[in-house]
């Protein structure tokens, strides 16, 4: 059903298939929905692509909310992939059917994959849809319902409430964490002395709904921090967040026989797996975006040249929030340090802090077929070049995989993440720098052409490719403290309405 492209953008339904039947809608919408996944952490998307293919989405679950309650009638055996349990979640919520999202909650207690499409179809669907269904789940003593809830909390925009208070102490480390996701996107400075508190304290606690081995695949869709969320490993897709004692809600009664084990997925374990749980990391990085600069951020600094996978989240907040001198430590200390993963932490770490002074090394990498893609995404982050507009990018090397699954065995997965990112060619982006270094002085941040602005942050989350706008939502978010944040993953049709009320053209 769907079309091969040669853009390297994620391919939209073929425009010679009619989707009539209910049960074409529900592959469709399921085939969309992967796409999407893949679209909204891509580095050559932009927001006009996202909401191409967020209206086909939105065509779909039209087209399945008119034939009523028949599409809900699949036995938890149909319901194989989390895309198919995204559009059960989603129709059962356009439908005001109860009882069906209530079993995905109960399977979402014992699969986690369950509960990252839950947390999708909560992020999707209109508010109207909800009808006081996250204020019942906040509520409830289930873990994973008020996780899920607060990652819908994020993917909205909105304030969790009185609520959020409990739910920064809960017992379950992953509704803590997600609580201080939450606390962040909401702009709640209020919850900063226990945000403080709780980076302070080295958490061990074991997600509740986690194993210990193997991790399961999740990223988190609710962070708007994203662009490095693949820098030692792949990722699935996913979110959660929650707590608050007490309550309505569903309660598990074990594990149900007639829900089959979700087939695992090919790809490594994703590192926001085991970070969705960090809740002293978030909680460190939440208190961050709010406006601390003492305890958090040495918090956040050391977290971000650790080994664990929330280093690659921490990196690149640290870097943007640090003194540039601090910053500059952190690059030294990686560039003592040998290994795939320090090499492109460095790359990426030199593009967050934005200092000219490392764009001639940035190009030297462009000659190093294993790190030029990396570095040329780097270096537009500073500059703003569009290497292709330009004419900047050479061929792809001859040998070279367009196939991000051949990746898997190689010593750097991260790689992953440069499939769809341009060629630089380094001569032609010596020459170009060479006519246009005059207008960045070296010491000074620079962000996508120029010092970070807030006009500058909103302009690129209004024309920026996906992975320039998360670190735009990042910006936007280090010089308001106290704001709300901008989910840059949300459905396309509300970011496009947020982006209004920041001023930008309509």
């Amino acid at each position: 059903m769907m079309k091969p492209s040669d853009s390297g953008v994620v391919p939209l339904l073929s425009a010679d298939v009619a989707v009539t039947s209910p049960r074409q809608a529900l592959e469709a919408a399921a085939e969309l929905r992967d796409a999407r996944t893949e679209m909204v952490r891509a580095p050559h998307v932009r927001l006009s692509q996202l909401r191409k293919l967020d209206e086909q989405l939105a065509v779909q679950f039209e087209l399945l909310a008119s034939t009523g309650e028949a599409a809900l009638r699949r036995t938890a055996t149909e319901l194989n992939r989390p895309s198919d349990v995204f559009t059960q979640a989603v129709l059962a919520l356009q439908l005001h059917n109860t009882p069906a999202f209530d079993d995905l909650v109960e399977a979402a207690q014992h699969q986690p994959r369950v509960e990252q499409a839950l947390a999708s179809a909560l992020g999707w669907v209109p508010s109207a849809a909800l009808q006081g269904r996250l204020r019942e789940m906040l509520a409830s003593n289930v873990p994973v319902a008020r996780r899920v809830a607060l990652s819908a909390c994020v993917m909205h925009r909105v304030d969790p409430g009185a609520v959020l208070l409990p739910c920064l102490l809960d017992s379950d480390a992953g509704v803590r964490a997600a609580a201080a996701r939450a606390a962040a996107s909401a702009g709640r400075v209020d919850t900063l002395d226990m945000l403080l508190e709780a980076s302070a304290v080295v958490d061990d606690t074991p997600h509740d709904d986690q194993p210990d081995e193997p991790a399961t695949y999740h990223h988190v869709d609710d962070d708007p921090d994203s662009e490095f969320a693949v820098t030692e490993v792949l990722r699935y897709e996913g979110e959660t967040d929650d707590d608050v004692s007490g309550g309505s809600g569903p309660v598990s009664t074990g594990p149900r026989e007639d829900w089959p084990a979700l087939p695992e997925p090919t790809t490594p374990p994703d590192p926001a797996e085991v970070l969705r749980g960090d809740a002293r990391g978030w909680s460190a990085w939440a208190a961050v975006m709010l406006g601390d600069r003492g305890a958090a951020l040495a918090t956040l600094g050391e977290l971000a040249l650790g080994d664990q996978p929330f280093a690659a989240h921490a990196l690149p907040l640290y870097m943007r929030a640090c003194d540039v001198n601090d910053a500059h430590d952190v690059l030294r200390t990686l560039t003592r340090r040998s290994g795939a993963t320090s090499r492109r932490r460095l790359i990426q770490g030199c593009g967050a802090v934005g200092d000219p002074l490392y764009l001639p090394w940035l190009m030297d990498m462009m000659t190093e077929d294993a790190w030029a893609r990396v570095a040329g995404e780097s270096f537009a982050l500073i500059t703003g070049a569009d290497l292709v507009a330009l004419d900047l990018v050479r061929h792809r090397p001859e040998g070279i995989t367009t196939r991000p699954g051949e990746y898997l065995a190689e010593a750097d997965p991260g790689r992953i993440d440069d499939v769809h990112l341009p060629w630089p060619d380094r001569y032609s982006v010596a020459a170009w720098w060479s006519a246009q270094q005059v207008h960045f002085p070296v010491g000074r941040r620079h962000f996508m052409g120029g010092p970070p602005t807030v006009e500058r942050a909103i302009d690129v989350l209004g024309n920026g490719l996906q992975r320039q706008r998360a670190a735009a939502a990042q910006w936007l978010a280090l010089m308001r403290p106290g704001k709300r944040l901008f989910p840059v993953r949300a459905p396309a049709r509300r970011q496009k309405r947020w982006l209004i009320e920041l001023g930008a053209p309509a």
